[in-house]
């Protein structure tokens, strides 16, 4: 017996129901109350709850993961660009440092104290 096309409209009816805000264990209750067999119904209402997570504002450890992997690839591919300029940037740096300490070093002249009154 091919019940493919009672099962796709099972899964857009579970579908259609959890986007108007019906909860997932009522819809399971109501499926098998209607006739559908307990495993049968459970998958059509997990995958109906699974495309809907979106809709729901869930967010899965794989959505996370998939971000960070994207910013991961785009950092490693500009890595060569800014180990470059970094380079740069730390001899400046380092120039600046040296710069400051050797004018601080600088010995100055010691007023008198009849210089500072004037």
């Amino acid at each position: 017996m091919d019940d493919t096309e009672e099962r796709g409209a099972g899964r857009e009816w579970v579908l259609h129901e959890l986007t108007v805000g019906r909860d997932p264990e009522e819809l399971l209750a109501q499926l098998t109350a209607a006739g559908w067999p307990q495993d049968d119904a459970a998958e059509m209402v997990e995958e109906a709850r699974r495309a809907t997570r979106h809709l729901r504002g869930v967010i899965t450890r794989q959505d996370v993961v998939r971000g960070v992997d994207a910013r991961y690839r785009r950092t490693m591919s500009r890595s060569p660009f800014l180990a470059c300029f970094g380079i740069v940037g730390v001899a400046i740096h380092s120039c600046r440092s040296l710069l400051g300490y050797l004018i601080i070093r600088k010995p100055r002249p010691i007023e008198s104290p009849s210089e500072k009154e004037a």
